[in-house]
């Protein structure tokens, strides 16, 4: 029954070790470290056992210092590691919650029989199942800071900080205990191993086994250190410090033992722990390679979570540990991959160090933030880097009044905003002289966007209007600039006249220079005048524009590029239709040389183009058509390569039979086309030039 039990005893267990990452409504989450805690309940005296062994032996050799690695088979004549005691009664054993066994977590893998590390061990600790405790998130940063070593007196000391990674994802009372265990552990004892011919073809009976990760004695209490992260309270420090010592036995090598050391998150209201899924491992080197006094370091990371909903631009807590001699702490913050560094203080030791910084500036940026010892720069720990989202900062934008817009003195008018991240009361200004001077003119509830205003009786060309809500510190949106006009009293100025000179018999030559002038009554129109065309009063063209109080102005007509025009029309406006005037000529007058075109007179009944006369000719011919209607036509010559060359008329004609002259005296011999258009008719005639 004795070698049953124990034989049962052959069973290991993952207790967890994983990657630590920060995820937060402000940042990526970010992978820190990773870990495995095996501990594997096997024996020198069990068949079986040599197979668990070599299954840790492999995973190890796999992950390396990533797997914290707890045997039990040790040797005979060594004490049971599984009831190794703290003198208080309890056992390691107890410190995992195990009371009988098989107990286990996971499941071996058999690969088709036994192998050894030289073969890379065909039977190993199942990798899906490792993977996926591997993907768990611990809540708490877990590790060994000034470990020590004397030769002399045999003395290990070391620290273990623990630090909350993720308050959201924790308790918010301090009802908790994080529970730190340590162990000191042996490597290369040379003992035999029982083993079963079953495994790997070795034989029956004993073979020569080296035993590794044996664990030799309980640093303190094997129940665990207990303590709790002060998670409820508004200046809990961290990280949280336990300190252990431990003199080893001078029979044990020194150069073969090592330091293991795990925490797990329980509730003590039973004496068996009842684990969460909070676990952490570290471990040192053989403890002859740690220095004698401890090494000054400094580490940090970010804390980006807290109990309530984190919006980005509220601050950031730092948590930086440090050990040896080092008293005080530099931090410092990048967003350039470390290429330049920007102080965030230049010495503290408060631990969390709450950050307030310009959300702007970090807005979209990659960061990392630097520890260093303020005496001694080049002792520093850098965190990870971690992307800062682009930050939504509160915000007013004023919609209306819009650029330019002019508003008459007296008229209702309603002042539109659209605000983000903004929930005070607002106030509306008015500022008459560009922002130099602001007077209230009303105040709105939080939740509305408009405000209904009576215009002043101002008269200024560059006002702003200015909405600031009532946060802390305030946000304001300031619209663009606009015009009031004042209320005028009595008539309003118009135009009265305008005339243009050098008109003769309602006609004005193409190239001419000729002058517009116009006369106004009731004083001055207000605005820059612009003198304006048509062939059509429908359809307005800029040609020259004068001053506001001007009474005329230079102009200069089109060459005969542009063809006759036979009607066309002109008026004289300003700038702002709101406040100005427009006065139109009542009759038309043609451009160009009215004589190359007549009217013969006539009611034809069709658009009809006839044939050009003489042709050939070596001068001059006459072109004939008829137009059945009011309408726009062109006349339009070309040569051979498709290139106008004259353009004979182009604008409104009346009904008639008309006759145009077309002079090509200078032009070369050749053929040559013309084409008369009227509302997307085309009619084209061929004539030719012979000298």
């Amino acid at each position: 029954m004795k070698n049953l039990y124990f034989f049962k005893r052959m069973v290991f267990m993952i207790l967890a070790l994983v990657s630590f990452f920060l995820a937060t409504s402000s940042v990526e989450a970010q992978t820190f470290k990773r870990g495995v805690l095996i501990e594997e309940a096997t024996g020198t005296w069990c068949v079986h056992c040599a197979l668990g062994a070599w299954s840790m032996d492999s995973l190890e050799h796999r992950l390396g210092d990533k797997a914290v690695v707890i045997a039990w088979h040790g040797p005979s004549g060594y004490p049971d590691p599984m009831i190794i005691e703290d003198g208080q009664g309890d056992t390691l054993l107890q410190s995992f919650g195990i009371s009988s066994f098989p107990n286990a977590l996971t499941n071996r893998y058999w690969a088709g029989g036994f192998g050894d590390l030289s073969n890379k061990g065909s039977f190993y600790v199942h990798e899906g199942v490792v993977e996926q405790e591997a993907r768990k998130a611990p809540l708490v940063d877990y590790r060994i800071v000034n470990a020590t070593y004397s030769p002399v007196t045999r003395r290990i000391d070391f620290d273990i900080d623990i630090t909350p990674l993720d308050l959201t994802k924790m308790k918010t009372e301090d009802t908790t205990q994080y529970v730190t265990v340590a162990v000191v552990t042996e490597d290369g004892i040379s003992e035999q191993q029982a083993n079963t011919s079953n495994h790997g073809g070795y034989p029956n009976g004993y073979i020569d086994f080296i035993h590794n990760n044996v664990a030799r004695k309980a640093i303190g209490k094997v129940m665990g250190d207990k303590t709790t992260l002060g998670l409820s309270s508004p200046s809990a420090t961290w990280p949280k410090r336990i300190h252990y010592g431990y003199f080893h036995s001078s029979a044990w090598e020194a150069s073969k033992l090592k330091v293991k050391t795990f925490v797990t998150a329980i509730s003590h209201k039973t004496k068996t722990p009842q684990r969460h899924e909070v676990m952490e491992a570290e471990q040192t080197g053989y403890i002859t390679a740690l220095p004698q006094t401890a090494a000054d370091m400094v580490y940090v990371f970010p804390m980006l979570k807290s109990f309530e909903d984190v919006e980005l631009e509220k601050p950031i807590k730092i948590v930086f540990g440090k050990g040896g001699n080092v008293a005080n702490v530099k931090l410092e913050f990048t967003v350039d991959g470390g290429t330049t560094w920007e102080t965030i203080v230049a010495s503290t030791t408060q631990s969390p160090y709450t950050w307030t910084f310009d959300p702007q500036a970090l807005s979209g940026k990659t960061v990392k933030i630097r520890a260093s010892n303020a005496a001694q720069a080049s002792t520093n720990g850098v965190s990870e880097e971690f992307d800062m989202q682009t930050i939504i900062m509160p915000a007013i934008n004023v919609v209306a009044p819009m650029i330019n817009e002019v508003l008459d003195a007296g008229m209702s008018y309603n002042i539109i905003w659209n605000s983000t991240k903004t929930n005070g009361q607002k106030t509306i200004e008015l500022s008459i002289d560009n922002g130099t001077t602001w007077s209230e003119i009303g105040k709105v509830d939080a939740e509305e966007s408009s405000f209904s205003w009576t215009v002043p009786n101002e008269d200024s060309k560059t006002c702003l209007i200015r909405v600031t809500d009532a946060s802390t510190p305030p946000v304001s949106g300031t619209s663009d600039v606009f015009e009031i006009k004042k209320a005028v009293v009595g008539p309003k100025a118009a135009f009265k006249t305008l005339t243009l000179s050098n008109v003769s018999n309602g006609n004005i030559p193409f190239s001419t220079a000729a002058k517009f002038s116009w006369t106004t009554e009731n004083g001055t129109v207000p605005g820059t005048y612009y003198l304006q065309m048509s062939t059509d009063k429908s359809t307005w063209d800029d040609i020259v524009s004068a001053p506001q109080g001007a009474s005329q102005v230079d102009w200069t007509t089109p060459d005969a590029t542009e063809g006759f025009m036979p009607t066309v029309y002109f008026r004289i406006t300003t700038m702002s239709t709101e406040a100005g005037e427009t006065f139109t000529t009542g009759t038309s007058i043609s451009i160009g040389n009215d004589a190359a075109v007549k009217n013969n007179g006539g009611t034809p009944t069709a658009f009809r183009l006839l044939s050009n006369y003489p042709n050939p000719f070596a001068s001059t011919t006459n072109i004939s058509f008829d137009v059945p209607e009011h309408s726009f036509v062109t006349l339009v010559v070309r040569n051979e390569l498709g290139q106008e060359v004259a353009r004979l008329v182009n604008g409104n004609l009346e009904a008639g039979n008309y006759t145009a002259d077309f002079d090509a005296s200078k032009l070369p011999v050749g053929f040559y086309s013309y084409t008369l258009e009227s509302e997307g008719t085309k009619l084209t005639g061929k004539m030719s030039v012979v000298r």
